[in-house]
């Protein structure tokens, strides 16, 4: 399969490449979910037992707040078990 390629950069479409697929088999990740994150670099968002996401409430830049911080936090919550779970993104 071929990729185009954007300022030197292979750009994946819809996750298809090698590496993306491998991940989505180790993690039990989905398609979805890994679109409906695609614009950020975190790695592992907060979920269930059973692999459902804690609900997605928001983000903001880290950096504002402190000096060599977080570019981004992202704040998780699970109502039922009554736990906010919050990720650090870094570039």
């Amino acid at each position: 399969m071929s990729f185009p390629e954007v300022n030197g950069i292979l750009d994946d479409i819809a996750f298809q490449s090698e590496e993306p697929q491998s991940y989505i088999k180790e993690y039990g990740e989905s398609i979805e979910e890994l679109f409906q994150f695609e614009h950020t670099n975190l790695l592992h968002v907060a979920k269930r037992a059973n692999g459902e996401t804690f609900t997605y409430i928001g983000s903001f830049t880290g950096y504002y707040f402190q000096a060599f911080g977080a570019d981004s936090v992202y704040l998780f919550y699970d109502r039922e078990l009554g736990k906010a779970v919050i990720c650090f993104e870094y570039s």
